[in-house]
């Protein structure tokens, strides 16, 4: 078979439009998609969790931290954080519960069930 850009063009011109057509409909929906995510990230960053209880004493930025990784793997508000022998537990109004291990404070590992 001959080259395909040769091919679509000398025997099928109309399915070559079709396929560029349909490659810049697919930058068009990327380029939309990509600025509505753009817009949206800051909404999704700027929502406060809600925090029942914290019985941890680690900093506000490490707790806010470990509670947004805690409702990102499913657990739901408002949130209990306590501090356990190897990190943090935090559990909330839904069944999920994350065990979250600290080293130096920072996240070691994330358990979640």
């Amino acid at each position: 078979m001959p080259h395909a850009k040769n091919y679509f063009t000398l025997h099928r011109p109309g399915h070559l439009r079709r396929i560029l057509g349909n490659i810049t409909m697919n930058k068009k929906i990327a380029v939309l998609l990509a600025l509505a995510a753009a817009v949206a990230a800051p909404a999704a960053m700027a929502k406060d969790i809600k925090i029942q209880e914290n019985s941890a004493g680690l900093s506000e930025q490490l707790t806010e931290n470990l509670a947004a990784t805690a409702v990102s793997m499913g657990v739901k508000e408002p949130l209990s954080i306590r501090k356990s022998a190897d990190g943090v537990t935090i559990s909330g109004s839904s069944g999920t519960q994350c065990n979250i291990k600290l080293n130096d404070g920072k996240i070691a590992g994330v358990s979640c069930k």
